[in-house]
């Protein structure tokens, strides 16, 4: 499942194939804080199935320079799409002609047929210049450039990127000039776009499931997974021999045991991370320390829907005093805000 938020659209994927976009901005949120008598309703753009499979990955992508806005999409049906959003964008100003939330949106262009032979795509990321890196079923990760045209080439691909093992993550890091990747075979990859051969390498014990850059405003040289033995780990690549910090997951009173931790998002300009695994019943709070102050847990929320697809935090482009986290369950988007602790950290 994906989830993404950018410049007032929030956009998840899931089971069946199907993508949903909200118009949801910073106005609704700070409407809800205020509990206005009648608070704003998100408007529906988007609700429509995409794909045949369920969708791994969405996020929203605006080339530079442009007022022109794209989804891209993935899933194991193995198509990596690219959406125009223009119609979806002039519904929400009010625009005459408004199209329908179930009707697809068009479509642009899709992932050349080399870049994963119909596999299931299981991971995707794509950086600001327009740069998509894809992961799945068939180990190997591939780096697609989009063109004028839509997704037009495969720049480079990585055959066997961990061993021929299943790729489960890939992630740009904030300067899109290192990626990482991660799969079933435990191992983290740091890979220099310029080269052929990985930059850094770590192995860990367990398969790693999903992989979080910290971008916001904290450490660059922070990775996270989110480890198929329900620990998240977190890597600091100056000191990459050993986990800065190592985070298991609070067992749910529910359940006898938990599946792996699939996901984790770090809160905007700090060093803690939110964490959830599918049967959890809740969200964790970790902070990863400092070199004088070690690794800590700091709280634990629980939801109503235990069943957590996927996390994302914003900031909203500084337009809120404190981060927003949305929360996506198996029918319902919660979203959580943190109050500042007066020294301009957030309590998340």
């Amino acid at each position: 499942m994906g989830i993404d938020w950018q410049d007032g659209l929030l956009a998840l994927g899931g089971a069946g194939g199907g993508v949903v976009i909200w118009a949801l901005g910073p106005q609704h949120l700070q409407a809800a804080r205020a509990l206005q008598p009648e608070p704003l309703e998100p408007d529906l753009l988007l609700d429509t199935q995409l794909h045949r499979g369920w969708v791994s990955g969405v996020q929203l992508w605006r080339p530079e320079g442009t007022e022109d806005r794209f989804l891209l999409s993935s899933a194991n049906d193995g198509v990596l799409g690219l959406w125009n959003l223009r119609r979806r964008l002039a519904d929400a100003r009010g625009d005459e002609g408004q199209a329908s939330p179930g009707e697809r949106p068009l479509a642009v262009g899709r992932a050349p047929g080399d870049a994963h032979g119909g596999s299931g795509i299981f991971s995707l990321h794509a950086s600001a210049e327009g740069r998509v890196l894809t992961g799945g079923k068939d180990g190997g990760v591939a780096l697609s450039r989009i063109g004028p045209a839509g997704i037009c080439q495969v720049e480079r691909r990585i055959e066997d990127a961990h061993g021929g093992r299943v790729i489960k993550s890939v992630r740009w890091a904030g300067d899109a000039k290192l990626f990482a990747s991660s799969g079933d075979d435990g191992a983290i990859r740091v890979w220099d776009e310029r080269s052929p051969q990985t930059a850094l390498e770590s192995q860990l014990t367990a398969g790693v499931n999903l992989l979080r850059w910290q971008e916001t405003g904290g450490d660059a040289s922070l990775l996270a997974g989110t480890c198929q033995d329900l620990v998240t780990r977190v890597l600091d690549l100056r000191r990459p021999d050993h986990p800065l910090a190592s985070f298991a997951e609070p067992r749910s009173g529910r359940a006898g045991r938990l599946s792996p931790i699939f996901q984790a998002s770090w809160v905007p300009h700090s060093r803690r991370l939110v964490t959830a695994s599918e049967a959890s019943g809740g969200l964790t709070v970790f902070d990863a320390g400092l070199e004088n102050a070690p690794a800590s847990w700091v709280r634990r929320t629980a939801l109503e829907d235990a069943r957590v697809g996927a996390l994302m935090q914003t900031d909203m482009d500084g337009a809120l005093p404190s981060p927003v986290l949305f929360v996506s369950g198996s029918k319902t988007v919660y979203v959580y805000s943190g109050g500042h602790n007066g020294d301009g950290s957030s309590d998340l």
